[in-house]
């Protein structure tokens, strides 16, 4: 059977970088602003941080596309948020501008689609100030955006997780604190389904459920207030973490359990963390969950108390059995960062084993490009970007080719990157026009 290849000449610059089963993608905190960087589980470092996302970032945003090296990220600049594509030196493929306070973003690799859930301002017979909750689907390959209101939840919180008191005054000038939450979002991948825990206006918790393929909402009741969520594929099973908190005594304790997504029903509870703080809280830290699918973990991160020194700030990555919830890891530093791992990665074997396989030339070129393939993959498309990743040109080539030329003599003299992919595999090469 013939396998298909994907071709992408990429400007210099988008190399292809492979993450170890025990690096993380990450951004973090530095000098006011946030950065691209990674986090080593192992020696428990941070890498030197690369391009600038900048000081208006949106925590808990931050995603990697599975298989490719692209990232996408919202920012917020006090009126509207602005979703980011870019690339691993920065490059931007595109950006969205949208009237609406964008609060989460997921990726769904089979439909290629960005799922994020946002507030906007909309008419209220009381104040003309209520935010109202929404998930909206955005489809990159048909050029589209869907947007599913979320009925009898007001959130007006400024980022995700949430749970805690939030102060906001209205058109007439009157000051309201109210007790929100709000999880971070998480998707069944196997299902299709977007899913988030959010107290609803009669004041009870609920687990929210969007069918990504029928548009449907559902909801279930659930007993305890939920910072974070993570799907697990391998179980089929989805983790959560949970807060019990004592406000009198401002004692905090972070519980990852199994939930039910078709009950609401918590169980296999166990103690991650006990927290204990003289400073009266108004809402509880930052804190975020992923599944790492290569070491079939789950990751924790909780953010340190504000301290009046970032080097005195305790932040904690901790590290969870998927069988019984258990830590089998904990690393405490004073780097404020939001993690995230991609829902499946590549092997280095696939990755290297694919590239002897194809045959680009010649290499520099001033004319044709020559793309040849091994009698196991079929080329069907190739496509032309510039320096900052934007597509120049697409071809459609003959499928069933063994070898392909492209003319490339339009193009400005300089580096370009060859990017090839099959599924899930990926090759990059050096490409010159003179």
């Amino acid at each position: 059977m013939k396998r298909r290849i994907y071709i992408t000449l990429l400007a210099a610059g988008f190399a292809l970088t492979s993450f170890g089963q025990s690096t993380y993608p990450c951004v973090i905190k530095k000098d006011q602003s946030w950065k691209l960087s990674s986090y080593n589980a192992e020696s428990e470092e941070f890498a030197k941080p690369s391009f600038d996302l900048g000081a208006n970032y949106t925590r808990n945003t931050f995603l990697k596309f599975t298989g490719q090296e692209q990232y996408a990220f919202a920012s917020f600049d006090g009126t509207s948020s602005t979703i980011h594509v870019v690339n691993n030196a920065g490059g931007e493929f595109t950006n969205t501008r949208l009237y609406e306070r964008v609060l989460s973003l997921n990726h769904i690799p089979t439909t290629d689609q960005l799922v994020y859930l946002s507030t906007r301002k909309i008419p209220n017979y009381y104040d003309f100030l209520t935010e109202d909750i929404s998930i909206t689907i955005m489809d990159f390959k048909g050029n589209k955006a869907e947007k599913v209101e979320i009925p009898t939840f007001s959130i007006f919180v400024p980022n995700l997780p949430y749970i805690g008191e939030h102060t906001r005054t209205d058109n007439r000038g009157v000051t309201m604190s109210m007790d929100y939450s709000i999880s971070l979002p998480t998707v069944d991948t196997d299902k299709g389904i977007f899913m988030f825990v959010a107290r609803d206006i009669p004041g009870n918790n609920r687990l929210i459920k969007l069918d990504l393929n029928t548009k449907e909402v559902t909801t279930v009741r659930v007993n305890a207030d939920v910072m974070a969520m993570t799907y697990v594929p391998e179980t089929k099973s989805l983790k959560a973490l949970t807060i019990d908190w004592d406000k009198q005594s401002n004692d905090i304790n972070y519980i990852v359990v199994d939930l039910n997504v078709e009950t609401g029903e918590v169980t296999n509870g166990h103690v991650l963390l006990e927290t204990s703080s003289t400073k009266e809280h108004t809402s509880v830290p930052n804190c975020t969950m992923t599944f790492d699918p290569d070491a079939n973990n789950v990751v924790v991160y909780k953010e340190g108390e504000d301290m009046s020194s970032p080097s005195m700030k305790t932040n904690h990555i901790m590290y969870v059995e998927t069988t019984n919830n258990t830590s089998t890891k904990h690393v405490m530093n004073n780097i404020d960062s939001d993690i995230n791992i991609p829902a499946k990665k590549r092997s280095v074997d696939q990755v290297f084993g694919f590239g002897y396989d194809v045959t680009v030339y010649p290499n520099p070129t001033n004319g044709l490009l020559r793309v040849a393939t091994t009698k196991d993959y079929v080329v069907d498309q190739l496509v032309v970007t510039d320096v900052h990743g934007q597509i120049i040109r697409k071809y459609d080539v003959q499928s069933g080719l063994l070898m392909n030329e492209i003319d490339v003599s339009f193009l400005s003299q300089g580096m370009y990157y060859v990017q090839l992919s099959s599924g899930e595999q990926l090759h990059t090469e050096k490409f010159i026009k003179y």
